[in-house]
């Protein structure tokens, strides 16, 4: 139950940077109603809302693909090790630096590549449409990504606690049919591996991308407006 507490409350501070990231988001289109030499021309920052939108989708993509990459390695290597008669007999100790190595090296190779979209993006954006039109795509990460990271927090959040609530024995809908019990449970437990990279990975990752664009966007501004190609 502290568990399930525990998951309930973690909800808590990602809606907390969930905000935060909105707050930044929306810090460059704000601020350049605010600045006179910027001349903002916020009609044509609508026009870039698509931008964002499909540079959020294919974040989360792959961010997703990746942590699922990472977890079909991880429990290959698991079930290798489990495949030795040694391991299953207590005799030897399976090799946990393994799954570490493993864990450590999608944690930080494979992450490379979101992060690059992130800044790719803005950075190319600003200085080839200038800053109208990266307020526009930061409008669209915005868009797509508040109601995401949300949904997404939510979600992983009560998948886990449905788990949970299994293993406590408050599930009680099923009687004595013990299979439409197990059943039900084997389900609870495939939502549950869905749900933890919703919450834990996409969710944070969400504010993250849009607190990035959002700081860099609001930065670089007057070198957006200045310099940029088109």
């Amino acid at each position: 139950m502290m568990d399930a507490s525990r998951e309930s409350a973690a909800v808590l501070p990602i809606a907390m940077a969930i905000l935060a990231a909105a707050l930044y988001a929306i810090s460059i289109p704000t601020s350049k109603l605010f600045l006179d030499e910027l001349s903002p021309t916020m009609t044509a920052s609508v026009l870039y809302l698509g931008a964002g939108v499909g540079m959020m989708a294919m974040f989360c993509g792959l961010l997703a693909k990746f942590t699922l990459d990472a977890a079909t390695v991880m429990a290959d290597e698991c079930r290798r090790q489990l495949m030795k008669p040694e391991v299953r007999s207590g005799e030897e100790l399976p090799d946990a630096e393994a799954c570490i190595r493993i864990a450590t090296k999608y944690a930080l190779n494979k992450m490379v590549i979101p992060v690059a979209i992130v800044v790719i993006e803005t950075l190319a954006v600003g200085f080839i449409f200038g800053a109208d039109a990266l307020g526009g795509a930061i409008g669209g990460s915005m868009y797509i990504g508040f109601p995401l990271a949300i949904y997404f927090s939510n979600t992983g959040g009560l998948s886990d606690n449905v788990k949970k609530r299994f293993e406590a024995g408050l599930v009680e809908c099923f009687g004595d049919d013990t299979d439409k019990y197990n059943l039900a449970y084997a389900a609870a437990i495939i939502i549950d591996t869905i749900g933890d990279w919703m919450k834990d990975v996409v969710a944070t990752a969400i504010d993250i991308f849009m607190k990035i664009e959002g700081v860099l966007g609001l930065m670089l501004a007057p070198a957006f407006d200045a310099y940029h190609l088109l």
